[in-house]
Order: C-alpha cells, then sequence, then structure tokens
C-alpha cells in the first residue's frame, strides 16, 4: 500500500504522472460543472433555460463518471488515505453506484435516461456531497503525497513545475483562489 499519510512509498514518476493526470481531468470537468452551474440563463427564454439544465447535466455525468477513473486508480496504485478510505466504504455503497454511473456514462444505453445514473440520483443531494467531498479529498491527498516526496522548496518548485508542464495542472491546496493567486503571482 502507499500511504499519503506518516507512511509513504515513492510511486515511479509514470504513474505519478498518470495519476496526476486523470484527477486533473476530473478537476477540470468540476470545475466546467461549477462554472455552469453559476451561469444564470436568461429568465424570459424557455430554451435557454432548458439549454443550461442539459449543459449543467451533461458536465456533471462527465465529472462524475471521470471521478470514477480516479478511483480506479487509486485503487490500482494501492493509495490508501484515511479520509478517502473511509469515503470509499460509506455504508450507502457510493462506489458502486458511482461505478454504474460511469457504466451509464460511457457505454451506450438504449434509454435516454439509464436506470444506473437514477440509481445515484435517487439517494437524492445527499450523493452530492459525497461526490463533492471524496473529489476535494482525493486533490488534498494527493497533494499531501507530492508535498512529502520533496524537502526544499526548490524540489517543490521543480517537481510543480514538472507536473505543470506535463498535465498542465497541479493538486490545489486549500483552495482553488489561493492556487490561482499563487499562479498569477509567479
Amino acid at each position: 500500500m502507499i500511504g499519503f499519510g506518516r507512511f509513504k512509498m515513492t510511486l515511479p514518476v509514470e504513474k505519478m504522472f498518470a495519476f496526476a493526470r486523470y484527477l486533473s481531468w476530473a478537476d477540470l470537468q468540476d470545475r466546467l460543472f461549477e462554472t455552469e452551474m453559476g451561469n444564470q440563463p436568461n429568465s424570459s427564454d424557455a430554451d435557454a433555460g432548458r439549454e443550461h439544465e442539459w449543459r449543467w447535466f451533461g458536465l456533471m455525468c462527465y465529472w462524475y463518471a471521470s471521478l470514477h477513473v480516479v478511483i480506479e486508480a487509486w485503487d490500482e496504485l494501492g493509495f490508501t488515505d484515511p479520509v478517502v478510505d473511509r469515503l470509499l466504504a460509506h455504508p450507502m455503497d457510493y462506489r458502486r453506484l458511482l461505478r454504474r454511473y460511469r457504466n451509464a456514462v460511457f457505454h451506450y444505453q438504449d434509454s435516454v435516461l439509464s436506470p444506473k445514473i437514477v440509481e445515484l440520483l435517487e439517494t437524492g443531494g445527499v450523493h452530492v456531497y459525497w461526490v463533492r467531498a471524496l473529489h476535494d479529498e482525493m486533490v488534498r491527498a494527493f497533494n499531501e503525497y507530492l508535498g512529502g516526496l520533496v524537502v526544499t522548496d526548490e524540489q517543490r518548485s521543480e517537481l510543480r513545475e514538472s507536473i505543470q508542464s506535463i498535465v498542465n495542472w497541479y493538486p490545489h491546496r486549500e483552495t482553488r483562489a489561493v492556487d490561482s493567486l499563487e499562479r498569477t503571482l509567479v
């Protein structure tokens, strides 16, 4: 097992970059989804409202599906983190529901709204908190893992530059605003 906490084992560089790629894609889908959710369609245009709903639903579907790929990588690489592991073991079995959701998104279904998608949505709004928490905690855990690989500020900067040059992303720390501000200052 590769721990993100006190007990660390380094990954081969290629696998670390591959994990970062999938996590960055999930993060991209999350950001696109959040941006669309913040858009306010013209209230007098019914078509604009329907288009807005279809866009955010599609972006949410791709975010959720891409997050499941990150879970698969997490397992394959043997990662462990107390918070992430507890979320993955949630008694409501969101993990299984998210896998089925991913299958409905990325495998042809012969109905517009697959029962595999509905299963997760029927759990109500609580699944949204689980997905959000899992996503954010995986980003946090990966950031901590990367921080544990280096000792000096120079090493930290080199690692950050390497990951950013390969996947054009680096896991944010406390908030995206802080991360964005740092990139602006650099």
